[in-house]
């Protein structure tokens, strides 16, 4: 369709790597518990979209941004205010009861009820009064091509009726007769996910600590696929040096020092899975 989405991508789900580990760091999972403020969001989301536009790809030509995640529910209002009039907003929407029935199928937390009655409520807060294009699972089911162009003319973007058949075949539907973890698409024939390489990846709460850190880097450097450096208010040289010598291997995030060590340490076990560890 054209529109940009955020990759690189976690996984399958098509939600951008950079902007679901911001997610995870302003919101506790699976509490949904908040850890950051407002103003730290709506900065966040605005340089993010800024980040998306200034892509060499995009140069010549003015994007269409996307983003899609669980946790920007809990956003609504900061992405209103972040992206501007322009947003707009789709609600990939599936009832309570069947969205809960099938978190629980595949195990997805503990407490799924819980945490989609509270993403629910949160929509529904927002959507009520807020312009937006509502599209249910089951229109997406049985008629994807139609959805796909309500989806386009909504966005403003111009589909081909071959880039339309192509959207169309790569909607997943539940294979009855498989396990909850087994998926099969309208164009491929049924195949079961596979398991991903084992990762190992080192995570390093800093504040300046520009004459230890690489010491610390150096000791673990050779044995890790990457490090995430969460930054708690850094601001002498320790990113340069830790980009000195990680090249590639240094993924960066921010983290609000709440004085709490808990927090600040769920938050790294959270955006070390989210890169992917094993």
């Amino acid at each position: 369709m054209g529109v940009d989405m955020g990759a690189p991508f976690h996984s399958s789900y098509f939600e951008p790597n950079d902007l679901a580990q911001s997610l995870r760091v302003w919101w506790c999972e699976p509490e949904l518990r908040e850890l950051g403020c407002a103003e730290e969001r709506v900065v966040g989301l605005s340089q993010w979209l800024d980040s998306r536009r200034k892509l060499e790809r995009w140069q010549s030509a003015s994007p269409i941004v996307g983003a899609k995640h669980p946790l920007l529910t809990l956003c609504l209002n900061d992405i209103a205010e972040a992206w501007g009039k322009d947003v707009r907003f789709i609600w990939a929407h599936r009832s309570l009861d069947e969205s809960v029935k099938s978190l629980s199928r595949v195990g997805w937390w503990m407490d799924p009820g819980r945490i989609q009655e509270t993403l629910y409520s949160r929509a529904i807060e927002f959507f009520d009064p807020e312009k937006h294009l509502q599209v249910s699972y089951d229109q997406v089911r049985d008629d994807p091509s139609t959805q796909v162009r309500r989806v386009a003319e909504f966005v403003g973007a111009n589909v081909s009726e071959h880039s339309v058949a192509s959207l169309a075949g790569m909607v997943f539907t539940e294979d009855k007769d498989a396990s909850p973890r087994t998926m099969r698409s309208s164009s491929n024939p049924v195949r079961s996910h596979e398991r991903s390489p084992e990762k190992l990846v080192a995570t390093m709460l800093s504040g300046n600590c520009e004459h230890l850190v690489g010491d610390a880097i150096q000791s673990v450097k050779d044995l890790i696929d990457e490090l995430v450096l969460i930054d708690t208010g850094i601001t002498d040289s320790t990113v340069s040096v830790a980009r000195e010598l990680l090249g590639d291997k240094l993924q960066l995030s921010k983290f609000v020092w709440i004085d709490d060590f808990g927090d600040a340490r769920n938050a790294a076990l959270r955006l070390a899975e989210q890169r992917g560890a094993t």
